[in-house]
Parts: C-alpha cells; sequence; structure tokens
C-alpha cells in the first residue's frame, strides 16, 4: 500500500506539474500553390534572344513528415515562448511545361526532390492561457537535397531533352504560423502553415511533460 501511495504521489507531481519539454509529430502538405504559380507575372520568357509567350504553367506539389524537440522554458507550456528542433522529410513532385505560344512547343519537363531538413525555431504564443491560440516564429537551419530534372524542348517537330541531377547542402528559413489546441496540460494539437524552402501546410500533435 506504502508503495502505491507513493507512485500515486510521484504520478500526480507529473501530470500536474509545468511541462517544459515536449515531442511533437507532424505531416501535410508541400509545394507551391498553383494559384501561386498561375499568378506568377511571367507572362514572356527569352531562348536565345527569341520572346515567347507564355500560355500554360506547371504545378509543384508533394509531402512533408517529422517531428519535433521543444523546450518550453521556465514557466513550461503556458509560458508563451518556446524553442523548436525540428527534422523533417520532403518529397517534392513538378510536372507539366511553361507552354509557348501555338507553333513554338514546350519549355517544360519533370521534377523530383526530396530532402532532410533540420531547422532550430523560436516560437511565440500569442495569448498562452487560452485553450485555442495563435502563435508565429521564426527559424534557420540546413537541408540535405536530393533532386532530378528532365528539361524538354520541341522546335519544329524536333524534341531536345536534356537531363540533370544533383545532391547538395542548402540552407532553410523556417517562417511559421498558426493555431494550436490543448488537450488538458499533456496533449496539444497544431494546425501550422508557413515557408520553409517552400510552402506547407501541416497538421500536428504534441505529448508535453
Amino acid at each position: 500500500m506504502k508503495k502505491i501511495l507513493i507512485f500515486l504521489f510521484f504520478l500526480q507531481s507529473f501530470l500536474f506539474s509545468e511541462q517544459k519539454f515536449g515531442i511533437s509529430v507532424k505531416g501535410g502538405w508541400f509545394g507551391i500553390p498553383k494559384k501561386l504559380i498561375d499568378a506568377m507575372k511571367i507572362d514572356i520568357i527569352t531562348i536565345d534572344g527569341i520572346p515567347y509567350g507564355i500560355v500554360k504553367k506547371p504545378y509543384i506539389e508533394g509531402e512533408v513528415y517529422g517531428f519535433e524537440l521543444k523546450y518550453y522554458g521556465k514557466k513550461g507550456i503556458r509560458g508563451g515562448y518556446s524553442t523548436v528542433l525540428s527534422y523533417e522529410r520532403n518529397f517534392l513532385r513538378g510536372e507539366g511545361g511553361w507552354e509557348r505560344e501555338i507553333g513554338y512547343g514546350i519549355f517544360g519537363g519533370n521534377l523530383s526532390s526530396n530532402s532532410h531538413t533540420l531547422t532550430f525555431t523560436t516560437q511565440f504564443d500569442i495569448f498562452p492561457s487560452f485553450p485555442v491560440h495563435p502563435f508565429f516564429g521564426l527559424g534557420i537551419g540546413a537541408s540535405y537535397l536530393s533532386y532530378n530534372v528532365e528539361l524538354l524542348t520541341t522546335e519544329g517537330g524536333e524534341e531536345i531533352r536534356k537531363i540533370g541531377r544533383d545532391k547538395v547542402i542548402i540552407p532553410a528559413f523556417h517562417f511559421p504560423v498558426g493555431l494550436r489546441l490543448f488537450i488538458g496540460e499533456i496533449v496539444d494539437l497544431k494546425l501550422e502553415t508557413g515557408f520553409k524552402n517552400g510552402f506547407y501546410l501541416i497538421g500536428g500533435i504534441s505529448f508535453n511533460f
């Protein structure tokens, strides 16, 4: 009986103390919105000094999955401030062409890439005492990117194809905004959008301790 009481004491101390750390999993959409591509003011493309009108544009989109380690500081999860170490696996595909005026063929091709991204982000919660509240942040890191590109042009019925592939390390800049929903003090959910070497829309669940 004494051991049970000791266990219950430590359990309630853990569950009702100020949580200082958290771990979360997340996933969702990654890419460049089609409406943004369509809105790009690229109506003319010049190839070999010859201008061509653009009548069609491609799409670029994929998925992102990852996890986060969070530190909330001395004030805990309701303190309004946290630092986040995040790892993500990104997959991106692009298809379609920058189709030129009738009679001049297509300048386009295909793109596929995947990357491992690690970032360190400072996150600020607005009205953190509310069960549902917004947040924003600013972060920086690095991304290991592997990509394959196939470029295609057609001129007078002749097809010209070029293929390129490479692996590079590039900087990663993170600008998140979103909403956070607390389910008690142990679990919270989030809906987040922003930019991290591409636009994204993700959902996530955190476990705090």
